[in-house]
């Protein structure tokens, strides 16, 4: 019985309350750290970015050839991607919302200047050389074609050939694969066959400049109608007058007529006034 008592008697005193409780709690257990993806991209790619800027102050270089790399950034966070994923079993692996941002800014930049290159090839350095080539064309015509009853020449060029490394062109760079476009207007031209025959002169002149990919766009004025013609090929520019005057447009002009109306009488013309 006063074993039992005693018993008693403690087990009211660890009940009691305000009493330190002494239950040991049960040990956590370990958790593995997060493993955050886009951490080793986004550090290597800021190195990159800030050693190509510090060689470009140092030295200055055309840093659009730079632009074919860009899809390598998507290459190295599919590994860091792949890596993290074997390397933990798929496990605690973490993308935060700066690191989401950054892979997905990667993935838009990568993307963006692999599809802007090759319009930048086409586009961005040509329209300095093509107008150069335009005004290179342009003075060797005005020397050649002086005596030609031309009004007005205009010239347009495509340089296909031409690379965002190339800094200068002329004419003896033509390639085949480049376009040169004329846009001539005639004058002195009374009837078509007339035009037709200035037109067979023009091309016979031009054959000895050998431009490639040659289009000729011919145009004259009389005093009855327009006249036309684009040549665009090899076979058109062979045609002879005769046919060139086949393949005219021609666009009359017109005469504009004026209608005269009488002058109708207006309130208080002194020709309706009566006299009181």
């Amino acid at each position: 019985m006063l074993n039992q008592n005693e018993c008693s008697k403690q087990k009211s005193k660890q009940e009691q309350p305000g009493r330190p409780s002494t239950v040991v709690p049960p040990h956590p257990a370990q958790t593995r750290p997060v493993r955050r993806i886009g951490t080793m991209t986004m550090g290597l790619t800021l190195v990159l970015v800030g050693v190509v800027l510090l060689i470009y102050f140092v030295h200055p270089f055309n840093l659009v050839w730079i632009a074919r790399f860009a899809p390598v950034l998507l290459i190295v966070l599919g590994i860091e991607v792949l890596w993290q994923y074997f390397a933990n079993r798929g496990q605690n692996l973490h993308y935060d919302f700066l690191g989401t941002v950054f892979c997905a800014f990667i993935i838009c930049f990568a993307i963006g200047v692999s599809a802007a290159y090759p319009l930048f090839l086409k586009y961005g350095n040509n329209w300095r050389l093509e107008e150069s080539l335009d005004s290179q064309i342009y003075d060797q015509l005005y020397t050649e074609l002086s005596d030609l009853p031309i009004y007005s020449l205009e010239v347009s060029t495509s340089l296909v050939s031409a690379t965002p490394e190339t800094q200068s062109f002329t004419i003896a760079d033509l390639d085949s694969i480049d376009h040169v476009r004329l846009y001539v207007t005639l004058k002195d031209i009374p009837d078509k066959q007339t035009f037709a025959v200035q037109v067979r002169t023009l091309l016979d002149r031009l054959e000895a400049m050998s431009y490639p990919n040659l289009i000729v766009e011919a145009e004259a004025y009389s005093s009855d109608a327009e006249y036309s013609i684009t040549l665009r090929d090899r076979f058109m520019m062979k045609m002879s007058a005769p046919e060139i005057a086949e393949e005219t447009y021609v666009d009359p002009i017109e005469e504009e007529t004026y209608v005269k109306q009488a002058a109708e009488p207006t309130v208080g013309d002194s020709s309706t006034t009566q006299d009181m």
